[in-house]
């Protein structure tokens, strides 16, 4: 993962501080806007950090480099583990999708554990983020719609 300081060790353009690995991401969607038409909405899957802190700095450059969406998902490293809220009924995936969301001026998908459409719609409601995306849900169980609904 190119944005990522653990794992992103280059010494080119492409390495450095943040906007420095994120320069392929900016040149990509340099390339995407030069051919498309003003309304190509431009999404992007953003794996998660080292901390809390660098993915809401991410997301924020993101945005900043003309990302419209913002789909947050896990990254590097894959066994980052936050302290939750005891109160809070989710993983780590959603609150840092929360958190993203709470700090920028595009839509967030947040996904993973979301197993109900009842949860998922909780969580648009609250406002705690602009989609779910679901996909364990609908691979186990092809009804998944039907039953959530009952």
């Amino acid at each position: 993962m190119l944005s990522s300081e653990i794992s992103n060790k280059r010494e080119d353009n492409y390495g450095g501080n943040l906007i420095e690995r994120l320069n392929l991401v900016k040149e990509i969607i340099e390339a995407i806007k030069s051919f498309s038409k003003d309304d190509f909405i431009i999404s992007y899957r953003m794996g998660w950090t080292e901390n809390i802190n660098s993915d809401i700095e991410t997301a924020k450059a993101l945005e900043k480099l003309g990302v419209d969406i913002l789909h947050v998902s896990s990254g590097i490293p894959e066994d980052r583990k936050l302290k939750l809220p005891n109160e809070f009924e989710y993983n780590d995936f959603v609150y840092t999708g929360i958190q993203v969301k709470k700090n920028v001026n595009i839509p967030v998908i947040v996904v993973n554990d979301i197993k109900t459409l009842s949860r998922g719609n909780k969580l648009i409601e609250d406002g705690d983020c602009d989609f779910v995306a679901y996909g364990r849900p609908f691979l186990s169980d092809s009804n998944f719609v039907i039953h959530s609904l009952k």
